[in-house]
């Protein structure tokens, strides 16, 4: 697994979307603009037109959330979003609030979205049906069909703008699935 350089990582900061009303405006730190967001850490020189990005990281969402920028308020983290994006990066940037985490117990879960891309009553070849989708998942679920699902995000917007290059293309039908995982400790 790739190393996250101790100078660029912050552990234990809470992430939010902006209308995340769990955290009060008073309780923010700083805004931020989000590049992306992995369950495995990346190099940081994959990071085009950024010399400042910061690695968010917290035991309760186990995120790698790659940011640049500190800003104090929303319209400042949406101009730098803007920047970013006239220099050819995506327009699925995210403006996030940063604060503490606070000392409450996580609640023992985890939700992330996904986007699935087919369900079949028999089982797919994975490889040849979802060629150029690295981490195709298969789950035979309740229903007794086949669910086909591709990636891990931290929000439904994140998901949701994955989705919107997924349906320009052969999965029509795709759709964002909330996945909650119940933690035994």
């Amino acid at each position: 697994m790739q190393e996250i350089d101790s100078n660029v990582l912050i552990r234990n900061m809470k992430v939010n979307d902006l209308d995340d009303r769990n955290v009060m405006d008073s309780d923010v730190l700083y805004y931020t603009v989000q590049v992306m967001a992995l369950y495995k850490p990346v190099d940081i020189s994959y990071f085009k037109y950024v010399s400042d990005i910061q690695v968010l990281y917290n035991e309760n969402d186990l995120f790698y959330r790659y940011t640049t920028g500190r800003f104090d308020t929303k319209d400042e983290a949406y101009a730098h979003k803007n920047e970013l994006i006239s220099k050819g990066y995506p327009d699925d940037l995210f403006v996030k609030k940063v604060s503490r985490l606070t000392s409450e117990k996580p609640v023992p879960g985890q939700r992330f979205y996904t986007i699935q891309l087919k369900a079949t009553r028999v089982p797919l070849d994975i490889n040849s049906v979802f060629r150029g989708y690295e981490g195709v998942r298969e789950n035979k679920e309740a229903d007794g069909f086949y669910h086909y699902l591709y990636g891990n995000f931290g929000s439904y917007a994140e998901a949701g703008s994955a989705l919107r290059m997924i349906r320009d293309e052969e999965f029509k039908d795709a759709f964002v699935r909330t996945i909650n995982v119940v933690v035994d400790k």
